[in-house]
């Protein structure tokens, strides 16, 4: 990304040491860091409605200054990424296929060189909500993933 650099994270990871350290090894001085309180719970409560998130842009902070490039600094914000997108106008970059990798690891899943047969079956919570998680998920997961 070249200029600025708009970081969105929830509140919790924005004030952590561990994460300024890493917008300061990596941001090169032009990441903007904003908190976005409420965000990942309105993703959550409207994960039945993606991918529109028509709202977003009520709850979206405003930076400083036009971003060149967002980051999502969240794993619910993949969910409204293209609504992220449209609102700031710009690049909009995530992390999805590193958590999509994560999670393949402790599944066994990973590249389909499972050493052992797995099923994935959804326990308690909304069913159909966990489903789209994970069908996003791994969705996005360069398509080696069966699902």
């Amino acid at each position: 990304c070249r200029g600025s650099c708009l970081v969105l994270a929830t509140p919790a990871t924005s004030a952590s040491p561990s994460f300024a350290r890493l917008c300061a090894d990596y941001g090169e001085g032009r990441a903007e860091v904003l908190p976005c309180p409420g965000l990942a719970e309105y993703i959550e409560r409207g994960i039945g409605a993606f991918p529109s998130f028509d709202g977003i842009s009520r709850i979206l902070p405003r930076p400083d200054s036009s971003p060149s490039c967002v980051v999502l600094g969240c794993t619910h914000y993949v969910f409204a990424r293209d609504a992220i997108a449209r609102h700031y106008g710009c690049d909009t970059f995530d992390g999805i296929l590193g958590t999509a990798d994560h999670l393949a690891d402790i599944l066994g899943k990973k590249l389909n060189n499972s050493l052992i047969n797995q099923n994935i079956e959804f326990i308690g919570g909304d069913h159909v909500k966990n489903e789209q998680i994970y069908r996003k998920i791994f969705g996005n997961y360069r398509n080696n993933t069966d699902v």
